[in-house]
């Protein structure tokens, strides 16, 4: 059994607001690894058209 925790968010991105996503994945990644040490994995993916994020966390 893994002491690990992961999760999977998938969620759609409002019209227009792909730029606001960009600029918050720039503060979220480096708050991610400054103030989760345990954090293995943190990854986001956002869909060609801008229109759905899948943000992976282990």
């Amino acid at each position: 059994m893994s002491t690990s925790v992961s999760w999977v968010l998938v969620t759609n991105v409002n019209p227009g607001k792909s730029d606001d996503l960009k600029q918050l994945m720039k503060e979220m990644v480096p708050a991610t690894k400054a103030n989760e040490p345990g954090a293995q994995i943190y990854e986001w993916f956002v869909s060609g058209d801008g229109g759905e994020l899948h943000l992976y966390e282990r």
